[in-house]
């Protein structure tokens, strides 16, 4: 019996640190919402919780992120987006 909770807290261990791994992966290959534009983003626990901005391919991809020293200070235009 001991020997099967030890399993399952290992496990339920490792699947937690999966979690907190993946919130400050980058999100390069990620869903995004707006088709062939570019746009801007803020997860946290990512870039020290600073704006990115990335474009949006065809198939809803995040694609060519540029990470921003700045928190909201990611602008939009019509040639891309800026920080």
């Amino acid at each position: 019996m001991k020997f099967v909770s030890l399993i399952t807290t290992v496990t339920s261990t490792l699947g937690l640190a999966d979690i907190a791994t993946a919130a400050v992966s980058s999100p390069a290959g990620g869903y995004c919402a707006f088709k062939n534009q570019y746009e801007c983003g803020n997860n946290p626990g990512y870039n020290n919780n600073n704006d990115f901005a990335f474009y949006c391919t065809s198939a809803n991809v995040v694609a060519k992120v540029q990470n921003c020293d700045c928190s909201r200070c990611c602008a939009i235009s019509e040639k891309g987006a800026s920080c």
